[in-house]
């Protein structure tokens, strides 16, 4: 609640409780000069020159009574006013808040548009696929997945993983489909979140309380799982278009966390130490990994690599980590993926 508000309460509070004990001492006086006035009518009713006296004590109690209805008047007034006043200052407010946050959300709602895409547009297309997994923007390929496939393939556009890692990814992935899988996939329209929408999004999530345990760290948490997920799927595809593979070996991609105990603890040097330590046969660190938050601002050690499935299995990475136990409190896997 505002100050200013509070303020004003306390005042109408103070002058409502001095006019309520305004009240109780005229009617006191009132009921005072009542009593005396029968008293004394009942001692002098047999003399006739203090009549004078008795119009004049008729006169006061008048005014008494008048300066009661006043001061009730007043009192009810005044209470009046004060709802009044609080209605404009706090209820009214809150309710133009309410309706104002149902609109907003009404418009986002309504802030998706369609996308379109062009083989010949790889900006677009990586900050799409950056986002998302598939060109559809769901979780599954559609028709526009194998239409644009099909465009770069048919124009020959050059991919290059270093520049365009996700479309590098998306495209190699696509390319294992055969055209009659490719037709069957449902026809999705695309669609993707303004960025306007996002930067609002991102205005209120600083107005409101902080949540430590809220959504928008488990969907950066997911973003970035994803990216890392693509970029190693780049660096894989690319490995075997340039014929260092001689033949099929069966590899996975793997992502996992590492959790530790303190907010202070050196995540950098933590993931220096597991690059030089975890070294064997059929296993490629990749160098960028990741800090994400936890709660309280705790963070954890988020790493990838591609394994060969018959020389390295997770045990043969999580047991040495896992050993030590002053600087590591547990190893979970992330995502595993088949190449």
């Amino acid at each position: 609640m505002n100050k200013e508000i509070v303020y004003l309460q306390y005042e109408m509070d103070w002058l409502l409780g001095c006019l309520f004990n305004r009240l109780i001492e005229t009617q006191k006086t009132i009921n005072f000069f009542l009593s005396q006035f029968l008293l004394f009518f009942h001692s002098i009713n047999k003399y006739l020159f203090f009549f004078e006296t008795i119009k004049k004590i008729y006169i006061f109690l008048f005014v008494c009574f008048f300066r009661l209805f006043l001061d009730l008047h007043l009192y009810v007034f005044l209470i009046y006013i004060k709802k009044q006043i609080l209605w404009e200052k706090i209820y009214k407010v809150n309710l133009i808040n309410y309706y104002q946050k149902l609109k907003n959300k009404k418009q986002k709602t309504n802030q998706f548009s369609k996308m379109t895409f062009s083989a010949t547009d790889l900006p677009t297309l990586e900050k799409h696929l950056a986002a998302h997994t598939y060109l559809s923007g769901t979780d599954k390929p559609a028709k526009i997945d194998a239409q644009i496939a099909t465009e770069l393939k048919d124009k020959k556009v050059a991919l290059n993983a270093a520049t365009h890692p996700n479309v590098y990814a998306w495209f190699s992935f696509i390319g294992l489909f055969t055209p009659e899988a490719q037709n069957t996939w449902a026809d999705v329209a695309p669609v993707a979140v303004p960025v306007a929408a996002k930067k609002e999004a991102k205005k209120e999530t600083k107005t409101d309380d902080v949540d430590l345990f809220g959504d928008d760290d488990e969907e950066d948490a997911e973003a970035e799982a994803l990216r890392e997920k693509k970029r190693l799927e780049a660096v894989a595809a690319k490995e075997a278009r340039d014929g260092k593979k001689k033949k099929a070996i069966a590899k996975t991609i793997l992502v996992f966390n590492v959790k530790v105990f303190e907010a202070e603890q050196d995540l950098d040097a933590l993931a220096k130490k597991i690059y030089e330590t975890i070294q064997l046969d059929g296993l490629v660190w990749n160098k960028e990994h990741k800090k994400i938050p936890v709660a309280f601002g705790v963070f954890m050690l988020q790493m990838g690599c591609i394994i060969e499935d018959d020389k390295v299995n997770t045990d043969s990475i999580f047991e040495p980590i896992q050993s030590w136990e002053d600087e590591v409190q547990s190893v979970d896997v992330e995502t595993m993926q088949k190449l």
